[in-house]
């Protein structure tokens, strides 16, 4: 993919929301953590050889790049020539709070059926069990509330008659959407990786040398406690998954007490943030380097002034998504002023937006616990609930440049806690 040359194209091509396509890899891709991403590579050459596969946790923050790292790492010949990766984005098809085991069960086993019947990997004579097993009766429900009772169930789709592809993702969206329909997913898990079981196996038949390898992403973007009900809850259901699967993991729960349990069963990976700072204040030159170059590979440099390029780096606290956001929002400043150049007040203005967004995630008691800290409060992470919580929502950024983890107020979350000083100040006065 070319650069943008103009604020138009640039504000189309700073997409904060997406993950990059395999196509963009080759141009657009940044090395993160070279070393730690070769030993995750190496780790997933040497579980093709373990029968059931092995599990991992793929652990960073919301928006650090775990998605697009994810398939960086899949792309790889060495992983490419012995996997079959199939990606599950669980949030594109729940996009709410809570996630449960039968839920998500749910959409690995209707992205990995979508993704095998898109390629010609399983047969008809497998699309049929799977049909009666499991399908059948969601689909035939669904069809009576669209068209009222009455109606004979659907036959199977096949190509001939139906396009099964097309047909899943509009089930996932109905199942997602409607209280009942999701309520039949209830205590299904078993039959779900009985099926899951299936279609692995045909892949695996029909792709002969290669194993399949899920990645199951955006277990992260619901609350903490239903990712930690599903690896401790329920772990056994996701252990008993019959290959190799990914899952990503919420940055908040390796501060609790429940990891001890959980890392015991999952080989956990993280994928840690860009510093642009040290922990003793030093401007981290190698990490706000990179946090550039993850920038202006996507647009010319003309477009955009050098010192707000600067600012974005700093307001982005290392989060890629939030410098992505933050670029996105100043070129469309930009473009409502008719300017060819995005300039240092285009920056501070979307970055005030991006506060005043955040704003409600501060509870009183935050204000409470953050009125009290210094200039940064370059800590190690403790284990507390409150830590937990700011982790996940990015109030707080942790750092793997020092000897142990530590971690910084992010630099909207500070921006908001001094608006709020000021207000008491002059309220005060």
């Amino acid at each position: 993919m070319s650069k943008a040359t103009t604020l138009d194209d640039a504000y189309r091509i700073l997409d904060s929301r997406k993950p990059l396509t395999v196509g963009q890899l080759p141009t657009l891709f940044v090395a993160r953590a070279p070393k730690n991403t070769k030993k995750f590579i190496r780790d997933l050459i040497n579980a093709k050889n373990i029968a059931e596969g092995k599990k991992f946790l793929y652990i960073g923050h919301r928006g650090s790049g775990k998605s697009t790292e994810l398939r960086y790492i899949t792309e790889q010949s060495e992983i490419k020539t012995r996997y079959h990766a199939v990606h599950v984005s669980l949030f594109s098809i729940f996009k709410q709070d809570t996630l449960t085991r039968d839920e998500m069960m749910f959409a690995v086993f209707t992205s990995l059926l979508r993704d095998s019947v898109s390629k010609e990997l399983v047969s008809q004579g497998i699309l049929t069990e799977i049909w009666k097993n499991s399908l059948e009766g969601l689909v035939k429900n669904l069809h009576e509330r669209l068209f009222g009772i009455g109606q004979n169930g659907p036959t199977l789709p096949n190509k001939l008659e139906l396009n099964l592809d097309t047909y899943l993702g509009d089930l996932e969206v109905n199942v997602a959407s409607d209280d009942q329909l999701r309520n039949q997913l209830a205590n299904k898990t078993d039959e779900f990786r009985r099926n899951i079981a299936t279609v692995i196996r045909q892949i695996e038949v029909t792709t002969q040398s290669k194993k399949v390898l899920l990645v199951v992403e955006d277990i992260d973007k619901f609350n903490l406690k239903s990712a930690e009900s599903l690896f401790v809850d329920y772990a056994s259901a996701l252990l008993l998954i019959p290959t190799t699967t990914i899952f990503t993991f919420p940055i908040g729960l390796r501060y609790s007490d429940t990891f001890e349990k959980i890392q015991r069963s999952f080989s956990a990976y993280t994928l840690p943030n860009m510093p642009t700072i040290h922990r003793n204040g030093q401007a981290d030159d190698d990490g706000r380097a990179n946090l550039r170059r993850i920038l202006m590979q996507r647009v010319a440099d003309q477009l955009i002034a050098e010192n707000a390029i600067e600012r974005m780096v700093d307001w982005s606290g290392g989060v890629v998504q939030i410098m992505i956001e933050l670029a996105h929002s100043s070129v469309l400043e930009a473009l409502t002023e008719d300017a060819t150049q995005v300039q240092l007040a285009h920056v501070e203005e979307a970055f005030r937006r991006l506060c005043i967004l955040n704003q409600g995630m501060f509870t009183p008691a935050d204000y409470d616990r953050a009125a009290g800290l210094p200039a940064h409060e370059r800590v190690a992470v403790k284990n507390t609930p409150q830590i937990q919580r700011w982790l996940n929502n990015g109030m707080l950024i942790e750092y793997e440049n020092s000897l142990g983890n530590w971690c910084d107020i992010s630099p909207w979350a500070r921006q908001i806690l001094t608006w709020d000083e000021k207000l008491n100040q002059s309220a005060a006065a």
